[in-house]
């Protein structure tokens, strides 16, 4: 069955062994980014915002990997989704930004100190 799929020039519905491969890996791609919603992001102590955020951007992503591996670049889905995409990781980023600022500080009494970070020596 493999060597009539890839007979004639190893073309596979308008593609040559490297569309395959690129189609595969792409489908891979679209597997780590759904995955990263369901266990990275669950774990992580983020605010409800954040996490939807990022797994808004990850889904996104998904999508984009997922029209690629299947050639199907629609031009008013794309744009759509990349307009979605660009909101949701300056939203994820910013977010998730402000959160580990915030964290980076501890209250000592009536006043907020900054935390040295690992790189820096303590004071």
């Amino acid at each position: 069955m493999v060597a009539a799929v890839l007979a004639h020039n190893h073309v596979v519905h308008g593609g040559d062994a490297f569309w395959i491969i690129n189609s595969v890996a792409n489908l891979v791609i679209v597997a780590g980014y759904l995955i990263v919603p369901f266990t990275v992001l669950r774990e992580l102590p983020l605010t409800v915002s954040v996490k939807l955020a990022g797994a808004l951007f990850f889904i996104t992503c998904a999508i984009t990997h997922a029209s690629m591996a299947f050639n199907f670049q629609h031009r008013n889905l794309m744009v759509s989704n990349h307009i979605v995409q660009a909101m949701a990781v300056l939203w994820f980023v910013l977010g998730f930004y402000r959160l580990l600022r915030r964290a980076n500080h501890v209250r000592d009494g009536d006043t907020w100190q900054r935390r040295p970070t690992r790189w820096e020596e303590p004071e």
